[in-house]
């Protein structure tokens, strides 16, 4: 398939969904959360820092878990 083809088939894909879903923006929903960024050193010492403060040790796995999540609320 070429570019105009797939474009057509993502735009009616997208109609179809917020036709569906009362207006639901399918980019906006899962787009924000896939184009954050990865944790850098200053939110993961953050994490570090919050678990500290509660007494809670943090898994390196729950870090990245968390991530999005904090980074929302931190600013």
């Amino acid at each position: 398939m070429n570019l105009r083809e797939k474009q057509m088939e993502l735009s009616h894909l997208l109609e179809a969904v917020a036709e569906k879903f009362r207006g639901l923006l399918l980019p906006r929903v899962i787009g924000d959360y896939h184009l954050r960024l990865p944790p850098d050193d200053t939110l993961r010492s953050r994490i570090v820092e919050l678990g500290q403060l509660i007494g809670v040790r943090i898994d390196m796995r729950l870090l990245f878990a968390c991530a999005g999540s904090l980074r929302m609320h931190a600013g």
